[in-house]
């Protein structure tokens, strides 16, 4: 049976993003689902919200057949210059039908020049 419910959330307070960090403004996750439901393409999709201080900095989301994908908040979008140096930082993840909707994803905030391995 599907259930309509409320977003997942995982916080951390007090969490060091700007400041002492050369210029690790960027949020980096990757996320993505266990491969059956990957590959079925036929269940309704998943929201990603980033929040830092409550405040909506990304918005995400994630179909079936995305595979494992890459999502970056680029914080100097959301805050200019103002770019706090520490706050919460908070992940909503919701679905409007959960039925086989296990989101695995990891996170970490980097350098904005950061590349990606080739």
């Amino acid at each position: 049976m599907s259930v309509v419910s409320k977003p997942a959330h995982i916080g951390v307070r007090d969490h060091l993003i700007g400041a002492g960090l050369a210029l690790a403004y960027v949020i980096v996750l990757h996320g993505g689902l266990d491969y059956h439901d990957e590959r079925d393409e036929n269940k309704g999709p998943i929201t990603l919200r980033v929040l830092v201080d409550g405040r909506e900095v990304g918005k995400f989301v994630h179909r079936d057949g995305d595979g494992m994908a890459r999502y970056e908040v680029d914080l100097r979008s959301a805050f200019g210059a103002q770019v706090p140096a520490r706050g919460e930082l908070r992940l909503e993840i919701s679905a409007i039908d959960t039925y086989r909707r296990s989101f695995c994803w990891t996170g970490t905030v980097q350098n904005g020049r950061r590349k990606e391995a080739p």
